[in-house]
């Protein structure tokens, strides 16, 4: 899942009419694996804070979902 996340991060900047651009999305993935534990310093609270800029570029509620 992890991999997968950095994998959504990092494509975000190829995304048509994207509102994320590469420069936004290395500040996001940096947030996220960045520091000296990579990973291992991973919290909640990190990743919360990227939910919470990816979803204000959209125009999205942070706590939306998707069943597809």
């Amino acid at each position: 899942a992890l991999g997968e996340g950095s994998g959504f991060l990092y494509s975000l900047r190829f995304a048509y009419n994207a509102k994320i651009n590469a420069s936004l999305s290395d500040q996001l993935l940096a947030q996220v694996i960045g520091g000296n534990k990579g990973l291992y310093g991973l919290t909640a609270e990190k990743l919360t804070n990227v939910r919470q800029q990816i979803a204000n570029k959209f125009g999205i509620s942070p706590d939306a979902t998707t069943t597809h």
